[in-house]
């Protein structure tokens, strides 16, 4: 089941606005995965994916890691919490950013990850990493629930929602 992807035609330049916003989060509300994303590359082959995201209230993000890649995290609106795990699915820290507050973070994406929206609101924010895509680069973690296990996809969240945020990766 793919959720909403947008790539838009542009050549020099492209100007991301807040109907561009509010147009990713209306297809965030209406999709049943809760997410959707605006490509702002112009395909999975350039050397950097960059892409505003919107992540409604009940989505499920399977905790994947990418080898050797790091990613960032702009925040541009809502609240967001970035969950990291140990390989055998230990919870090892979260992060929170906020907008307007703690709005940005960068890490490796090796370990397991994870991102909720927070509040009961849609969290968007741009992530980068570094291309070209490939899909195989992706690696699903094992003891984690897929999209089909409510159940076990809300014992996660819940999990990650239960967990004191904290972060040795401040630049505090």
């Amino acid at each position: 089941m793919a959720s909403a992807v947008i790539f838009p035609a542009w050549d020099k330049a492209l100007v991301v606005g807040r109907a561009d916003l509010d147009a990713v989060i209306a297809a965030a509300l209406s999709e049943p995965r809760r997410r959707a994303r605006l490509c702002l590359h112009h395909g999975p082959e350039d050397a950097v994916q960059e892409m505003l995201i919107a992540l409604a209230p009940g989505c499920y993000i399977r905790p994947l890691r990418q080898a050797g890649a790091e990613k960032s995290y702009v925040l541009v609106r809502g609240r967001l919490r970035l969950g990291f795990f140990g390989d055998g699915g230990d919870l090892d820290r979260v992060i929170d950013l906020a907008a307007g507050v703690d709005i940005a973070a960068r890490f490796d994406a090796t370990p397991w990850h994870t991102t909720v929206p927070v509040g009961g609101e849609v969290a968007a924010y741009v992530e980068t990493i570094r291309g070209p895509y490939h899909p195989a680069g992706t690696e699903w973690a094992p003891w984690a629930a897929d999209e089909g296990d409510s159940a076990g996809r809300q014992a996660l969240l819940d999990r990650v929602m239960a967990a004191q945020a904290g972060s040795a990766m401040s630049a505090r």
